[in-house]
């Protein structure tokens, strides 16, 4: 369903309005983007299920790979939640071996900026996706610093940023 009735649909959209942008309004260019969010999302999630499906018909049990990240109330908790698999192994042999946050509080920006400078190139060689991976570190790092504890005291601002956020990157 995710697939076929959600991001197959979104994606006519979406495809129309990022083809020909001069062509489209701002609001509908808002419109598109927010509509690639969920695009993405039910795409990529929608094949995992698929997979995790055909996983559980030849008797194995894979990993869950998303939990509802659109319900997140940060963005530190949206990147636990989604692509589960993928931000485990950044944890586990990038991240951690890095020192991970328990060490001075310098370290532990350079150890994020490597884990996203990493994710951005795991995406694809580009400069747009070191560049997304620079804008994830810069977000990331600004909420674990200074903006959790405010995200903390209010979840329905914690949720808001995150729905604008998760567009914008």
């Amino acid at each position: 369903f995710k697939k076929f009735a959600i991001a197959d649909r979104a994606a006519i959209v979406v495809s129309a309005a990022f083809a020909d942008p001069a062509s489209f309004d701002r609001s509908q260019l808002i419109f598109a983007t927010v509509m690639y969010s969920f695009q993405l999302y039910a795409d990529f999630s929608g094949y995992t299920d698929i997979v995790l499906g055909m996983g559980e018909i030849l008797g194995l049990h894979l990993p869950e790979n998303f939990r509802c990240p659109y319900l997140a109330l940060s963005m530190t908790e949206f990147w636990r939640r989604w692509h589960i698999t993928l931000g485990t192994w950044f944890r586990n042999y990038l991240y951690f071996p890095l020192g991970g946050s328990r060490c001075s509080r310098g370290r532990m920006i350079f150890n994020l900026l490597v884990v996203w400078l990493a994710t951005g190139l795991w995406h694809g060689a580009h400069l747009n996706f070191l560049l997304w991976g620079l804008g994830l570190f810069g977000i990331l790092t600004v909420e674990k610093l200074w903006l959790k504890k405010y995200l903390d005291r209010w979840p329905v601002l914690g949720h808001l940023y995150m729905l604008v956020l998760i567009p914008l990157s």
